[in-house]
């Protein structure tokens, strides 16, 4: 699970969540937004589960899209 940034030519930022198994190396979900809240992250991975069994991990790049303060998180 990551995310990847980008610009518009009109100069507009949006984020792209990828979820990946690393297995097969398929991309399990795609979500495309220019602002993705937590709970669009929560959505996308319960999609990915009911289609598909649950991970039994998940991997996290960590960097500083994926790291929050918690009262961001409330």
């Amino acid at each position: 699970m990551d995310f990847v940034t980008d610009r518009l030519e009109d100069g507009r930022y949006f984020r792209i969540l990828t979820i990946v198994d690393q297995f097969t190396r398929e991309c399990v979900a795609l979500h495309a937004g220019q602002s993705l809240r937590g709970s669009d992250v929560a959505g996308s991975l319960s999609d990915a589960i009911e289609a598909r069994a649950a991970p039994e991990s998940i991997t996290v790049d960590n960097g500083s899209a994926s790291r929050r303060s918690k009262d961001d998180c409330l």
